[in-house]
């Protein structure tokens, strides 16, 4: 089995302090899949690609970024489900930062990273 890069990012995370390290559409923040795959015809009317959680969230609407409202049909269900999907989400005093599931404190460090990947290379050439 080979272990490739994917497999091992999906074990680091990104935990959202005050949103502004963090890519509303492009990273993975909420949930295990990023916005612009989830949600790809509310993505394609959003004008700032690569606007962060903080600012997006910080505006009266979600669409105040899109190039247009949405017009109904998908993009309007996609829209919807976004809205519901952030509905409720606080951002906090705090900086965003990675979090590494195979250490119980969460913390993610390069040297975590690299004995995590020893761990589980050995455990597949074991198998």
């Amino acid at each position: 089995m080979e272990i490739t890069e994917k497999f091992v990012n999906s074990f680091v995370n990104k935990k959202v302090g005050n949103g502004s390290d963090t890519l509303f559409w492009e990273e993975t923040w909420h949930g295990d899949v990023a916005f612009k795959f989830l949600f790809p015809r509310a993505y394609a009317l959003e004008s700032c690609k690569n606007i962060d959680v903080a600012s997006k969230l910080s505006q009266n609407s979600l669409a105040f970024t899109f190039r247009r409202e949405p017009r109904g049909g998908v993009e309007q269900d996609q829209f919807d489900s976004l809205k519901a999907m952030v509905k409720g989400t606080s951002l906090v005093n705090i900086r965003d930062r990675w979090i590494w599931s195979l250490q119980s404190s969460g913390d993610f460090t390069v040297k975590r990273r690299k004995d995590g990947m020893r761990i589980m290379i050995s455990r597949v050439l074991l198998i």
